[in-house]
């Protein structure tokens, strides 16, 4: 979400810039982009909305046709790197003295971005705004929704374990499933070039479990269910990542620049005595990627075997990211998703 209006901006300093907005063109833009999503809500998104008459226009950049955010699952790699913690200990050291340093003025439009934006309540009528007395914890909000989807919740922190609420509707089945559906594209992709004997590929397989992996996923999605839940912590982790995806001011400041998102959330993270979770360059690496893959089982296509075997076809995006997918969800899984077809449909609540 902000990754992409970064990209939408366009040049070297793309990322920065995103982090220089008002607080209310920030809001304006999610509003927007929520808007572009449906096409009867189009009318309403052709000229920003301001909060007050005291506000700027908004200056930023929106798409000119509907556009979707990244699948829920992207938010829940993310998340899962630790990286949510330990920025809160970095706003809360910032907000409440100088243990970590004097902030330079881009730090403080970033510091207060970031607390207007995911540490106030949005304001009211906002699309995003999934925060009320019934559901006072944004953070467990947001595992409500990854347990309802996906039946898993992100590995535990070493702050306090987080207290949410375990839907029964949940897609306990989701792990299991997906596994194996990765597992026989591997088998497709290390057979493509095979034109001799048997080819064990199950065009067959991969298509009933992409079927089976759609019905699991629509069924939460009802009416709309969950999508603005969805679409919040896509942003949230969207900002997040933006931020350690180079060495932007707040990096600078906390003088943790490196080379990579992964090495710059380990830099901060130590500065606050927090760090990341041990796969979490695994994770970094596999949220566009499997949330792209998971989108497309969604849609629909691949229950068509015609659509099947681009999944292992030379040259095709969606099979870059099935074996990107593949090695770094055995990696932080340590099930070798590679070793061959498996049968049994486990349930796992913490990867």
């Amino acid at each position: 979400m902000f990754r992409q209006l970064a990209r939408l901006i366009g040049g070297d300093n793309a990322g920065a810039m995103v982090f220089t907005y008002h607080p209310s063109e920030l809001v304006d833009y999610l509003e927007r982009v929520w808007a572009l999503r449906n096409e009867r809500l189009q009318i309403y998104s052709q000229s920003p909305s301001k909060l007050s008459p005291i506000e700027p226009d908004s200056s930023i950049p929106v798409p000119a046709a509907p556009t979707n955010w990244h699948h829920l699952i992207y938010a829940f790699a993310i998340e899962s790197t630790g990286i949510y913690e330990i920025f809160s200990r970095v706003i809360h050291e910032c907000l409440n003295g100088e243990r970590l340093g004097i902030m330079l003025a881009q730090s403080q439009q970033w510091l207060r971005n970031y607390e207007d934006l995911f540490y106030k309540p949005p304001p009211y009528g906002a699309i995003f705004n999934v925060e009320s007395r019934v559901r006072p914890d944004i953070k467990a909000t947001r595992f409500n929704a990854y347990y309802r989807m996906f039946g898993m919740e992100p590995p535990p922190s070493e702050d306090a374990p987080v207290e949410f609420v375990k839907a029964p509707a949940s897609n306990l089945a989701f792990l299991g499933l997906f596994e194996e559906f990765l597992r026989e594209a591997w088998i497709g992709i290390i057979n493509e070039q095979n034109t001799s004997g048997t080819n064990p590929t199950d065009v067959d397989k991969i298509a009933e479990l992409a079927l089976l992996l759609r019905q699991m996923l629509r069924a939460r999605r009802q009416f709309g269910t969950l999508a603005r839940e969805e679409f919040f912590a896509v942003a949230t982790m969207s900002w997040l990542h933006l931020t350690v995806e180079f060495n932007s001011s707040i990096v600078e400041d906390l003088r943790a620049e490196d080379e990579s998102p992964y090495r710059r959330l380990s830099r901060i993270g130590e500065k606050v005595n927090l760090l990341p979770h041990k796969n979490a360059h695994n994770y970094f690496e596999v949220a566009e990627p499997m949330a792209r893959l998971v989108a497309e089982i969604e849609t629909g296509r691949l229950e068509d075997t015609n659509n099947v075997p681009g999944l292992y076809t030379s040259g095709r995006r969606i099979r870059r990211d099935t074996m990107s997918v593949i090695t770094h969800w055995s990696i932080i899984t340590g099930r070798d998703l590679k070793a061959g077809r498996v049968t049994a449909y486990g349930h796992t609540s913490t990867v």
